[in-house]
C-alpha cells in the first residue's frame, strides 16, 4: 500500500465483500439419493450440502453438513 487512500479502498473493498457463512450439522434418517452441493431445503431456508456421511448400517443416521451464506 503506497497511500492512505489505497489503504482506505482496500479496506472499503474488503469490508463490502465479506460475506457471513452459517454452518450446521444434522443427522437424518439413511437416504443413498443424495449427492455433493444438493440445495437443501430445512427450516424454511436453502442450504448448500457441503459433506455427507452414510455409514453402511441399516440403524445408523446419515450425517449432513450444510452451509448457507448471507449477502448483503
Amino acid at each position: 500500500v503506497t497511500s492512505s487512500e489505497q489503504a482506505a479502498a482496500i479496506a472499503s473493498n474488503l469490508a463490502r465483500n465479506q460475506n457471513l457463512v452459517e454452518q450446521v450439522e444434522l443427522d437424518t434418517p439413511p437416504d443413498p439419493r443424495h449427492d455433493g452441493y444438493d440445495i437443501v431445503l430445512w427450516r424454511g431456508q436453502r442450504w448448500v450440502e457441503m459433506a455427507w456421511t452414510l455409514p453402511f448400517s441399516q440403524t445408523a443416521s446419515m450425517s449432513h453438513t450444510l452451509r448457507r451464506v448471507y449477502d448483503d
